[in-house]
Parts: C-alpha cells; structure tokens; sequence
C-alpha cells in the first residue's frame, strides 16, 4: 500500500533540515538560507543568460563576420545574481578546498553534467555553481513543484492546500565540498518504521567485485542507518558513499515513489515487513542492463531525437546508420 506524503515529510529532507541533526555523518557544507534574491529570480527566468559583458558585446555588434554578415544579437540578462552574491559563493567555494558540489533543498543538478567540461558536478567558480543550477530540470522541481500532491496531516496544514509553498518555507543553496567519488560504492537505503529494509546500488552499471565486497559494506551501512534513529519520520530513504571503513550519508530522501527506487519497485517497497531480520540486497547482475558501460543521465546530454534513433545499436552501427541516411540525402539533392 503507497505511503501517503505530507509536506512536513518533504520538510524533514530537505538539506538544512537533516544535515542540522548529522552533520558529523556527512561531507562539509555549507547551506546559504534564504537563498539570495538575485540567484532566485535568475533561477525562475526563462532563457539563457550571462552576466554582464555589454562592452564586448558592443565592440562585436558593430562589426561584420568574415563572411560579410551581421553578427547575431547577443541578449544580456539583467538577472545575473548581483557582485555581492557571487563574491559570497566564491568565498565559501575558497574556504571548502577550492571546490563544490550544489544544490537546492533537495535536488543536485545531476541531469546537467553535460554542461560542465569535466563531465561532474565540481565547480569551482559562482559561475560554474549558477551554470549547473540553471540547466537542470532537478532544480526546477525543487523550484516550483516540490510540494505537489502531498496531503495535508492535520487542519492546520489543511489551511494551507491552495498555496504554493507551506508558510516560513525558504529554498536554501547548498555548497557541499567537493571530493571524487567512485561511483562502484554508492548505495540507495531505504528505511521502513525505523529499520534497514533494503539497499542497492545507485550506479546502473555491473561491477564483478561488488558481490563480494558487500560483506564489508553492509556492515558499514548498517551502522549509518543505526545513527540515523533522531530523523523525525520512521520511513525515509537515504544516499550512502562507502569510503575505505567508513560509510558516509550523502543525502535524505522522502519515502515516496517521487524518490527513484532504482532497483526496488515501489510496490516492493511499500509491502516490505519494516520488522524483517536484515535488509534485502540488489546489484546489478551481470549483462542484465541495457545502459550497461554508459554514464548515468547520459539520455540528457545529447537531443532526445538522437536518442530514440539509436536505441537498441552501439555507437559504430548509429554512425553508420547516420552517415548512409546522410548520403542518401545528398544524393536526393543532386
């Protein structure tokens, strides 16, 4: 039966709200809240933007390309988020090592890697921060429908049904410092009525040393979930990053179908015994997956027509296939 949502449920996730409780279980941050005017508006502003160049821009309008043609208008955004909040950004970048990994409340902008060159979420300007914030759909959600079909627990939350956002709600910035993670030791955990009901993996391609590394891991996570008894809800689901002898809490998520269950469905999840001895297992078996050896979101890098033209073929017979449509389009030309 599908666990009922309430907004203070979505509350209790969010960052500022459980990294209060366990910060000596997680990686340095830093929460910036409320998050400043100027990142908000920018945020919300349909388009592309960048920040203020209007000097070059000039120099550039006025002359003509080497083909004798105009250069298109470039439109500079009066949105860009003001000195003061970049400087505050950088500085917080400077005192984390120099690098960062942002989010929102409850979101990272895991679906816009492609905009950054090195493929990751390391950023180590304003710049790079509001880029990857900016591109991605994550964040919208976090924006603007965190809250959507969550039931209200009691007549005071009842009140509260035709507004966007509960009273004294903020959205928050986070800047967590930034440090490689291998991807191999990333596990979703999944709490039902204060217990480890299931864990599994969250990198969707097929590791061979994983199965037997489980036997060191799980006492690892077990542990973390053990110190995770004061969050409010007795079901939630938790990101872990298992590091050498330590495994470290990444992020809180709502017990919910809007949490992915990656290998769990969640009509698994919301009929597991919360009192069952020890938690179910899954990794990713051997040639099971067809995203096996890709990078994860790798569908939100490229347009989506050239996804859905190449499912089911390797990159060689995609480029084949593409080059002799090519040919036969040149032909039809001549």
């Amino acid at each position: 039966m599908a666990t009922k949502v309430t907004k203070k449920h979505i509350l209790n996730c969010q960052f500022s709200n459980w990294y209060s409780l366990f910060r000596t279980l997680s990686p340095k941050a830093r929460v910036i809240k409320p998050i400043p005017a100027s990142i908000l508006r920018y945020l919300n502003e349909d388009g592309i933007y960048i920040k203020d160049v209007s000097n070059t821009i000039e120099d550039l309008t006025d002359e003509e390309d080497g083909n004798g043609e105009e250069q298109e208008d470039i439109h500079v955004s009066s949105y860009y988020p003001d000195k003061p909040t970049i400087q505050l950004i950088d500085r917080i970048i400077s005192e984390l090592d120099g690098a960062v990994v942002p989010k929102l409340n409850w979101s990272s902008p895991k679906d816009a890697l492609w905009m950054m060159p090195t493929g990751t979420m390391k950023c180590t300007s304003a710049e790079d921060v509001l880029l990857l914030l900016k591109s991605s759909d994550f964040i919208a959600h976090d924006l603007d429908y965190a809250f959507d079909d969550c039931i209200e627990e009691d007549a005071q939350e009842a009140d509260l049904t035709n507004q966007k956002f509960p009273s004294e709600f903020s959205h928050e910035l986070i800047l967590k410092e930034w440090f490689p993670i291998h991807s191999s030791t990333e596990f979703r955990c999944f709490i039902k009525g204060k217990n480890l009901v299931a864990i599994c993996q969250r990198d969707d391609n097929y590791y061979d040393f994983l199965e037997d590394d489980m036997k060191e891991f799980l006492p690892l996570l077990q542990d973390l979930a053990s110190k995770l008894s004061e969050f409010p809800d007795p079901n939630f689901v938790f990101d872990a990053y298992v590091q050498k002898n330590r495994a470290w809490l990444i992020d809180i998520n709502p017990f919910c179908a809007r949490t992915d269950g990656l290998l769990f469905a969640w009509t698994e999840l919301y009929a597991m015994d919360s009192e069952a001895e020890g938690p179910e297992i899954r990794l990713i078996p051997k040639g099971s997956m067809p995203s096996s050896g890709s990078a994860n979101f790798y569908t939100n890098r490229v347009p989506f027509d050239l996804i859905a033209a190449s499912q089911g073929e390797n990159i060689l017979e995609f480029a084949e296939k593409m080059q002799s449509l090519a040919s036969e389009s040149a032909r039809d030309e001549a």
